[in-house]
């Protein structure tokens, strides 16, 4: 027999806040929670979650939906130093910078 959860038993079992619980639902990006298969709404404030569901969503490879999402890398310039700038990377630290006093 499928065992179903209310939000406050939910939250309990997997340590989501409950409005992280509510944006699952109902994101209108992306919802991770779907009706039917996640949760079961029995009145306009009773919403019933699927254990097996969310434990499934709970196992599913973390790098599923990054895979799917490119981020394109920027192209950089490069970095132009000046005479002063080359001049002080070149230049040994003092010996008083690298003394570790105790």
């Amino acid at each position: 027999m499928e065992e179903y959860l209310t939000v406050k038993e939910l939250i309990e079992r997997i340590k989501m806040a409950p409005q992280t619980i509510y944006n699952k639902i109902s994101s209108k990006k992306r919802k991770e929670f779907l009706p039917q298969i996640h949760y079961v709404k029995i009145s306009r404030k009773k919403i019933l979650f699927k254990w097996s569901a969310i434990l499934q969503w709970m196992e599913r490879p973390m790098l599923e939906n990054e895979s799917k999402r490119e981020i394109p890398l920027k192209e950089t310039k490069p970095i132009v130093l000046d005479e002063l700038e080359e001049a002080a990377l070149k230049e040994e630290p003092s010996p008083s910078i690298n003394r570790i006093r105790i």
